[in-house]
């Protein structure tokens, strides 16, 4: 067996070659292994303090310098916040992009690495440098970009007495290149939980001003009625007394007097009745009565109103009962009846009708009247909105209509084609006990309307 020096000299490289390609491959495993154990690390947290903590330990345990620093991009200010810092001397808290040179600035924002021994390259504010210097020794300088999907995040920052090398470096990019998305997605998690936070915050205190206003709503209105009832009931002995001491206009003032005290009071009502479904205080009282019968009645109200103008009313309606609230629906269909009634041009018609759907009833009010322009559809239903260029009432009717349909577990739809057909209509359960109910029966019986 041959000696080692006797092993001719190029065999005995190649053996060395190989050697050493079989530790650079164990130092590569090795270094991967490092890194992806740190990458889990910082990645098992969506918390951006967590997150930056376990970068700067396991930095800190791999690198024997002095300072290690964590900086993160604030676009709102252009500069660099600290995130988390642990290093001896001058201690910076934010580094403005204007106090660092301009051509180290483009090249951080495209995730080139910084590396030199001192700061005087990097920061182009001299006050700054003299600070830094004055506090710490600095032979080793440097500041490794976090970049995310071609956005710059922020950085790395090493420095201090003792050298680093190249190893050190590599490992230093690696870390950065891996802990990036996880500092991302921790930002992104903090923004979305500020938000949160403050959404909530907002809610909870747009949620309290609507309980004050409605509570105000209902203390005023009760303060309200008593004296206007007690001027509508004036009003009215007044009116009906002989009027042989009143001239005309004294007569025409008690009519008035009377006609907008009663005005007043439905306003207040229907303020009072929304305030209540609003605040999750106003109960139904159900009971079984036919709805025909009710529409029949509401119509009879208005019948003196509808003969003004000469309009044309017909029915299409079955003896159809329902559990409900008698006198809210009563209310729902005075409301339908009465706009219907308000925008129907002179000599128009009007068609009331209602349908059995098996669990639901099906009601509609229909007219050839002025109807509802495009730009009117959309806030239809909100209070306070008249359509048609409505002067008179209170804008609060089919709000509230609305609201008490829904709280039948129902709903109301509408449809208009200016001057041509308006119509509105809603579907109930006929026992408030029974859930069901048919949309494609909803959709088949609404087609069936023809003026």
């Amino acid at each position: 067996m041959k000696k080692l020096n006797e092993i001719p000299a190029p065999l005995y490289e190649i053996e060395e070659e190989i050697v050493q390609y079989l530790n650079n491959i164990f130092e590569q495993q090795e270094k991967n292994r490092v890194i992806n154990a740190i990458s889990n690390k910082v990645r098992s947290s969506l918390l951006l303090d967590r997150v930056l903590k376990n970068i700067f330990f396991e930095i800190n345990s791999l690198i024997d310098i002095e300072g290690i620093g964590l900086f993160l991009y604030n676009e709102k200010t252009d500069s660099l916040d600290v995130g988390f810092k642990g290093y001896k001397g001058c201690q910076i808290d934010s580094i403005g992009f204007n106090q660092i040179a301009g051509d180290v600035v483009d090249s951080l924002k495209s995730g080139k690495q910084f590396v030199d021994n001192t700061v005087e390259k990097f920061f182009s504010d001299k006050s700054l440098v003299e600070k830094i210097n004055s506090n710490i020794e600095i032979k080793t300088f440097v500041i490794t970009p976090m970049v995310y999907r071609g956005k710059f995040i922020g950085l790395i920052a090493v420095y201090g007495a003792k050298q680093i090398i190249n190893s050190q470096l590599d490992l230093l990019q690696n870390i950065s290149d891996k802990t990036s998305i996880a500092v991302f997605q921790a930002q992104l998690f903090s923004e979305l939980k500020h938000k949160n936070d403050k959404d909530q915050n907002l809610y909870k205190q747009a949620q309290k001003r609507d309980e004050m206003k409605n509570e105000f709503l209902m203390n005023i209105s009760h303060e309200l009625r008593t004296p206007l009832n007690s001027i509508i009931g004036f009003s009215k002995i007044l009116a009906s007394r002989d009027n042989e001491n009143f001239t005309p206009k004294q007569i025409q003032y008690v009519n008035n007097i009377l006609v907008s005290g009663e005005f007043l009071v439905k306003l207040i009502n229907e303020f009072l009745d929304l305030s209540k479904i609003e605040a999750g205080v106003l109960d139904l009282t159900y009971e079984w009565f036919n709805s025909k019968s009710v529409i029949y009645e509401v119509m009879s109200i208005l019948y003196e109103t509808a003969k003004e103008k000469d309009l044309n009313i017909e029915f299409d309606l079955k003896n159809i009962y329902i559990n409900a609230d008698k006198k809210r629906f009563t209310e729902v269909m005075y409301n339908l009846i009465s706009n219907s009634i308000k925008f129907s041009n002179n000599n128009g018609v009007i068609i009331l009708s209602n349908k059995d759907l098996g669990n639901s009833v099906y009601v509609e009010v229909a007219d050839n009247g002025v109807g509802i322009s495009e730009e009117q559809k959309g806030n239809i239903f909100n209070k306070f909105v008249s359509y048609a260029g409505a002067r008179e009432g209170t804008g609060l009717g089919l709000p509230l209509s609305k609201k008490i349909i829904e709280m039948h577990r129902g709903n109301i739809y509408f449809e208009s084609v200016p001057n041509e057909l308006t119509r509105f209509w809603f579907v109930i359960p006929k026992d408030y006990t029974c859930k069901e109910k048919s949309e494609q029966q909803i959709e088949k019986v609404g087609e069936k309307t023809n003026i």
